[in-house]
């Protein structure tokens, strides 16, 4: 594949309920200012409902922000850099950490939209510890 394949139409997976997604502050911060429209995911997240959970030295949920899969790609473009924030080095290594059991090399790309910011702890959830990547929120 040479290029971002978006998808077309609406993605069928959607999730039964909110999730949480652990970010680290450096991108949970571009994407607060919305200078970073995208995410990359190894793995398909649900479209949704999100809450975003900066990791460490945060450690608090800092927005809330529908988001939805909206292409697929095993290489890296301006695009990418200019909508993920992601120069082709970063792209690499974190396509790099994909498991060895995976199917495929490549990444999912995610749209951000309807960005909120709040300031709440994973105790407002009922929870004590956050995801690696992400979870179902009980709703």
């Amino acid at each position: 594949m040479n290029e971002i394949l978006m998808f077309k139409h609406p993605s069928l997976y959607y999730a039964p309920a909110p999730v949480l997604i652990s970010v680290r502050p450096k991108w949970a911060e571009k994407i607060r200012s919305l200078i970073k429209p995208w995410e990359l995911r190894t793995r398909m997240c649900p479209d949704g409902e999100y809450y975003m959970y900066e990791t460490a030295p945060v450690k608090r949920i800092t927005a809330k922000f529908d988001m939805r899969c909206i292409g697929y790609t095993d290489r890296w473009t301006e695009q990418i850099e200019t909508k993920a924030c992601v120069d082709i080095g970063e792209f690499e290594q974190y396509k790099g950490t994909k498991s060895k059991y995976a199917e495929d090399e490549g990444i999912y790309i995610h749209e951000i939209s309807n960005l909120k910011e709040c300031d709440l702890s994973l105790g407002s959830f009922g929870l004590r510890r956050p995801p690696v990547s992400w979870m179902y929120l009980r709703s």
